[in-house]
């Protein structure tokens, strides 16, 4: 992810930040798998210790502090997403996804699943975001990240 000169990179074992005066390490973390910025601060999801991290003010002090584990129902993270000022996390372990308002870590809502998201990767600008690969005849399974949270599916082998 570039940004004013800068990268930041998800690498083994932790979250770097790039720039031309070279490599800094804001976060270690086992396994980073996902990225989401909101404002001047990155939150990082680590899938092997079922935590999300938040790095406050990445490109200045870059002051990580933990945002959410276990405690609120996270298991092996695999995508988070920034909405206006809430933070959505899917996870695999959990078979959810969650939305935590940010100012507060409050829950605001939780969705089960019947099948294990791979992914929340957004799908344009908008509020759609595709949770897994839809692979064989395993149908898309489509997040609408709006306020209420709902999944939709693609049936497999369907052209609609």
């Amino acid at each position: 992810m570039a940004f004013d000169g800068k990268e930041a990179l998800a690498g083994a074992g932790g979250i770097y930040l790039a720039d031309s005066s070279g490599l800094k390490l804001l976060l270690r973390t086992p396994h980073p798998v996902a990225l989401g910025f909101a404002n001047r601060d990155v939150f990082v999801a680590d899938q092997d210790s079922n935590q999300v991290w938040m790095i406050a003010d990445y490109a200045g002090d870059a002051t990580p502090m933990m945002f959410a584990d276990e405690r609120a129902g996270l298991s092996s993270p695999v995508g988070l997403r920034i909405r206006g000022r809430n933070l959505q996390v899917a996870s695999a372990g959990s078979r959810a996804v969650d939305a935590l308002e940010i100012a507060t870590r409050a829950s605001l809502k939780h969705v089960d699943l019947d099948f294990a998201p791979s992914r929340m990767d957004a799908l344009g600008s908008g509020a759609m975001a595709l949770l897994n690969s839809g692979e064989g005849a395993d149908p898309l399974y489509l997040l609408d990240s709006s306020d209420d949270l709902g999944v939709y599916f693609v049936p497999a082998g369907s052209e609609e």
